[in-house]
């Protein structure tokens, strides 16, 4: 647990459990096992928060890949904003 020093409030840092990290570390191995065998090419994106303001919300995956869009998306930052 952390303290803030301004407020004294406490914070408790929390992680995933084991058997979550170890399902999303398959369902990858999976993916990339896949693309290999397909000849496909692949954008991983990490835990990447993907942000929509008009929605007022936004999206975290564990992990996020590009398969099918990958050469509209190649050498690109992900933005999900409307008309940019």
């Amino acid at each position: 647990m952390l303290a803030s020093p301004t407020t004294m409030e406490l914070y408790k840092i929390t992680t995933p459990l084991e058997e979550h990290e170890h399902s999303a570390r398959l369902i990858e191995l999976f993916i990339r096992s896949l693309v290999v065998e397909m000849g496909m090419k692949l954008k991983t994106m990490g835990s990447t928060t993907l942000d929509r303001e008009d929605l007022l919300k936004s999206a975290e995956p564990d992990n996020g890949y590009c398969l099918q869009n990958y050469a509209l998306v190649a050498g690109r930052t992900i933005n999900l904003e409307i008309g940019d």
